[in-house]
């Protein structure tokens, strides 16, 4: 199993990055990759829409361009950051934004006729986690939740799982929540045994 992970947030030592830490040991062992956005020079989505005319691959060249082929290749890639203003910190969104290269040649034609997402770019069978940390109670942002399972799915992870850990308020919460452990260790058996 290849797993990659995608750090989105600007704190090393933050709550995202350590919970991803402990993701890390219930889906091992595994061959781990992993990446900070911070440390990256990247821009967002252009809309160019090059990807559905004459690339496979985003033509944008930048920070991203390489996290954009691990990810297209990685069984499990973890999306793992805050949640900044209700919704994904910037540095992630942008990132997500860019996964536009993903959908089928032929997404826009299938949902104009009613159906669902093509074959994916990243192949069939892919797993994505995303780990998002707040300061909110849990039952804050739960639109997130449908809108990023949807954007998930129609970039054509066939296996998604959804996380948002609350109540982290400071960096240093997340070492004290096992509770959080808990529920980590359990998405990480989880995937494990798909790929066993």
């Amino acid at each position: 199993m290849n797993v990659f992970v995608i750090h989105g947030s600007p704190r090393k030592q933050g709550n995202s990055s350590f919970l991803a830490g402990k993701l890390m040991e219930s889906l091992g062992p595994a061959a781990f990759n992993q990446v900070w956005l911070a440390d990256l020079q990247y821009k967002g989505c252009r809309g160019c829409m090059a990807c559905r005319r004459q690339s496979e691959i985003c033509v944008v060249r930048d920070g991203l361009t390489d996290v954009l082929a691990v990810a297209k290749e990685a069984d499990v890639t973890v999306l793992a950051g805050p949640v900044y203003q209700e919704h994904l910190n910037g540095d992630m969104k942008c990132c997500i934004d860019r996964f536009f290269s993903f959908l089928s040649a032929d997404h826009f034609k299938r949902r104009a006729a009613g159906k669902g997402p093509g074959l994916s770019r990243i192949g069939p069978h892919k797993t994505v986690i995303m780990l998002l940390t707040q300061g909110q109670p849990e039952t804050a942002h739960a639109y997130l939740d449908v809108t990023l399972g949807t954007i998930m799915n129609e970039t054509g992870y066939s296996h998604i799982h959804i996380t948002r850990c609350g109540g982290l308020n400071s960096a240093k919460d997340s070492r004290t929540r096992t509770d959080l452990w808990d529920r980590l260790d359990a998405i990480g058996r989880e995937v494990r045994a798909h790929y066993a």
